[in-house]
């Protein structure tokens, strides 16, 4: 960035004091953490000479503990955004010592800012200094589970002046428990960067600054900011040239007043991926002062870093799901029965993609057909897709014939998997269920139903016989 503008980058750094164009800055919650534990002052100790940021953090007033906001925005439901964590300084409580938050991508690594791990120099902190807290809204509740961080892994081209490449990759010592308030989020791609193309309506989240100047959030931030474009952010008396390629924007140009602000750096910014879900299109980076007109948030471009991600953490294969239906539901029992599925993939290209499907007892089948690849039909059921592209799909038919002793409800579930890893597996299977009906008497088909049929029909034939003599007699 330009040294003529006035940087606010988002950092509550609790670890560090920072150097502000030659003003000493503190936070808030840094001198909370001082004054309450021995451990965090250590860390603060460790680190303060080193670590410069640009910042505009208010100086606390003494005695007085952070009101425990995102400019804005709202607070978060419980577990409304299972995939959010708190970046705390270690031995401190996340009340105490959050200052950066991140999101978590796998089980095992978690997404940030660069600028939140990092010396001033762009050399990455001794990760001993701050854990990760996964599963947590409110910090006061502390909730959730506390992870140490095992390595840092900063962007090679980091810019700790630009803030260019400001992303890093935290490999945690144990995989997450996912599950209730512990989740994953997609990282964009460059095959759905549509999902963050300028108007695109974003949501922000985390725990710093309801204002420029003002207090800090102990409950998770919300605020939805729409995408501006770079040449817009770029303009003259808004940023001035300072956004790259690698970065985003997003704020209400005119107005203001939607924002991250400090204490919010390393959290997400997700984009809905048109299917019920979200991806991770953006990290909270820099800005100039918090939700200002004609002053956008800045965020990295998270699309631009599938290789770097993939490198790290490798979760980059594909987002495979798979729907399946029946027809026709009831089936009488003997009668035909057609399973169709679809398997879609939303992620980046999936290699070798293979869908299983078990049948239940009493079914047989006939022929399974893939509009690409190639099935193999029989009890179990192997369908090998290949390679399934970006935002592609392919439909399977399986043709199968009922016993006609089966009889009630029948149920299968097929599944689908890639050699490509797959970091949504919630979507990977999907269950059909068919009532059969049983094949139906034709009513009085026993030994006395067949008697009295016999019976009618004699009589029938007596009748007609007798009907036919008359007739002749009469001629």
């Amino acid at each position: 960035m330009p040294s003529t503008s006035i940087e606010c980058d988002r950092d509550i750094s609790a670890p560090v004091a920072y150097v502000a164009h030659g003003k000493l800055r503190a936070n808030q919650r840094t001198l909370t953490v001082v004054r309450r534990s021995a451990v965090a002052m250590a860390a603060v100790i460790a680190v303060i000479a080193v670590r410069v940021a640009w910042a505009d953090d208010p100086l606390p007033v003494p005695g007085v503990a952070p009101q425990p906001q995102i400019v804005g925005g709202q607070a978060a439901a419980p577990a409304e955004w299972p995939w959010q964590v708190a970046i705390v300084v270690s031995g401190s409580t996340p009340a105490e010592g959050q200052f950066c938050g991140g999101s978590l991508i796998t089980a095992d690594w978690v997404v940030t800012a660069a600028h939140c791990v990092t010396a001033g120099n762009g050399a990455p902190l001794p990760t001993s200094v701050y854990y990760v807290q996964a599963g947590i809204t409110t910090l006061s509740a502390n909730t959730g589970a506390a992870s140490n961080v095992v390595s840092a892994v900063v962007h090679p081209d980091f810019d700790s002046v630009t803030l260019d490449n400001d992303i890093a990759l935290l490999r945690l010592s144990a995989p997450a428990a996912l599950g209730g308030s512990v989740g994953l989020i997609v990282p964009l791609t460059p095959a759905f960067s549509t999902l963050a193309a300028p108007g695109a309506t974003a949501t922000v989240l985390g725990w710093g600054l309801l204002s420029e100047g003002g207090s800090l959030s102990d409950v998770l931030q919300e605020v939805e900011a729409p995408v501006v474009s770079n040449i817009a952010c770029n303009a003259a008396g808004v940023l001035n040239g300072a956004v790259t390629s690698n970065m985003l924007c997003a704020g209400v140009l005119d107005s203001g007043g939607l924002d991250a602000c400090q204490g919010d750096s390393g959290g997400p910014l997700v984009v809905p991926d048109g299917q019920g879900g979200w991806r991770l299109a953006g990290i909270v980076s820099w800005g100039i002062g918090c939700a200002l007109p004609q002053r956008p948030g800045v965020y990295t471009r998270v699309s631009q870093y599938t290789g770097f991600i993939t490198a790290h953490a490798g979760i980059f294969g594909g987002d495979l799901s798979v729907t399946k239906t029946a027809t026709p539901d009831p089936v009488p029992a003997g009668g035909s029965l057609t399973y169709t599925l679809t398997v879609t993939n939303s992620g980046a290209s999936s290699t070798s993609v293979v869908l299983t499907d078990v049948m239940p007892q009493g079914v047989v089948v006939a022929s399974a057909i893939a509009t690409q690849g190639s099935c193999n039909p029989g009890a179990t059921t192997v369908c090998n897709l290949g390679t399934l592209s970006a935002n592609a799909s392919t439909t399977v038919t399986i043709e199968t014939t009922l016993a006609t002793t089966t009889a009630g409800v029948i149920s299968n579930q097929a599944t689908v998997a890639a050699s490509s890893t797959d970091p949504v597996s919630s979507n990977n299977a999907a269950t059909a269920t068919t009532t059969v009906q049983s094949a139906k008497q034709v009513p009085g088909l026993t030994f006395w139903g067949l008697l009295a049929l016999a019976s009618l029909l004699v009589a029938c034939l007596a009748r007609r016989s007798i009907t036919r003599r008359t007739e002749m007699t009469t001629q």
